[in-house]
């Protein structure tokens, strides 16, 4: 894409290059704020596949399953009937009713391929307007295929047809300048069908849901450059560095976090960690490091009752939730909003997050510093991160933690 947008801006600068500017910038961001181990915590084939929902054409698995039925003939007849011990599988289908349910499923193919060709026609020309000219050469091969495939199909199958040739005949008679094609036989031609059905598949990597989304207006080309160009890497960088939606914001973007948040403490500096606290989440790191991850969030999530109120964190801290230890947001708000986004790295962090909400109890938000060991990062908007020092801690009437990381 970087080259690309050099050769748009040198000579003649390219009107429309701007779209193609910004996802430069927009990946070499994700590349940068990706560079570190602890953006890959929890991204896993789990987490990748729910972040691709996005950008799946959910009809893509019907297109491919019928091309395959299609297939399914010629992949016995051209496969497995060409190893010697299933010879006996070829030879069915060039006796009795085999070149008839070649002939049928031939037929089929040609159609399947021939509908198939209307819609990278409407996908091609919506892939000509993006600047980036792989997603329109694709189309094209694509496109390509599809009609050598339908030219080659045809002339198969009215031979056969006319002809009464069956599946191992010769195609040609040996007439002039067709001599060369003495031994052209109807397996080339099943196999020509079968290779484009196979080429034809639906394309993925968000090529089809780029030329479907700019055609239909529901994407931007923007949007659809970076779908077109990353395809599954670029769900990848998502899922590690972020390309969420905003909802909240640290105290410090506000013009007065006391009002929304609740009563502020009266001293600014964050509340110190104690000798007695920070051995405390020592104990508690060790322990839940023995569990599941899926136990450790079971077990912080419980959470516990202190002078009779029943204290425990928001349920998204402990999962994908903003602030939370499975975010993949962090970078994309905090280049977004202009400002840091705290994320907790650990069920470790949550639990003590919520303990200090319960030194505070219910109403009541406060700042303290984080202990030794914890596992907290901090997202800055130039793509960079950082090690945070303290949270911010918020205590609602049920006794419900909210909090988040911060440097102060």
């Amino acid at each position: 894409m970087r080259r690309a947008l050099f050769y748009a801006a040198a000579g003649t600068p390219y009107a429309d290059s701007a779209p193609l500017h910004r996802t430069v910038a927009w990946t070499t961001a994700q590349i940068d704020a990706t560079d570190h181990q602890h953006a890959w915590q929890g991204v896993g084939p789990r987490t990748v596949r729910q972040a691709a929902r996005t950008l799946r054409d959910r009809r893509r698995g019907w297109f491919i399953l019928i091309s395959l039925v299609l297939m399914l003939p010629a992949l016995v007849f051209l496969g497995a009937g060409s190893f010697p011990a299933a010879a006996e599988l070829q030879q069915r289908f060039t006796t009795n009713d085999g070149p008839a349910v070649l002939m049928a499923f031939g037929i089929a193919a040609l159609l399947w391929t021939t509908w198939t060709l209307t819609r990278l026609m409407r996908i091609w020309q919506a892939t000509s307007t993006l600047p980036l000219a792989d997603a329109h050469a694709v189309i094209r091969f694509r496109i390509w295929t599809a009609l050598g495939s339908l030219i080659a199909g045809t002339a198969l199958l009215l031979r056969m047809h006319q002809e009464g040739l069956g599946a191992g005949d010769k195609l040609f008679r040996n007439f002039h300048l067709l001599e060369a094609l003495n031994n052209f036989l109807a397996y080339l031609g099943f196999a020509l069908i079968l290779l484009a059905l196979l080429a034809l598949f639906p394309p993925g990597g968000g090529l089809a849901f780029a030329g479907a989304g700019v055609a239909a207006g529901t994407i931007t080309v923007e949007a659809a450059i970076h779908a077109t160009a990353l395809g599954t890497l670029g769900i990848v960088l998502m899922t590690a560095a972020g390309g969420g939606a905003p909802t909240d914001g640290p105290p410090e973007g506000q013009a007065d976090a006391g009002s929304q948040s609740g009563s502020r403490p009266t001293s600014e500096e964050p509340n110190p960690v104690t000798e007695e606290q920070q051995q405390s989440f020592n104990q508690s790191q060790q322990h839940l490091n023995g569990l599941s991850k899926r136990k450790q969030a079971d077990e912080v999530g419980r959470g516990f009752e202190k002078d009779g109120q029943k204290y425990k964190p928001e349920a998204p801290l402990l999962k994908t939730g903003k602030h939370g230890v499975d975010w993949s947001e962090g970078t994309a708000r905090a280049i977004r909003d202009g400002r840091p986004q705290g994320q907790f790295g650990s069920a470790a962090d949550v639990k003590y997050a919520a303990e200090r909400g319960a030194e505070l109890g219910p109403n009541k938000t406060g700042f303290f510093r984080l202990p030794e060991g914890h596992n907290c990062i901090e997202y800055l908007p130039d793509g960079t991160t950082r090690t945070p020092n303290s949270i911010f801690v918020k205590v609602y009437s049920n006794g419900k933690v909210h909090a988040y990381p911060l440097t102060r």
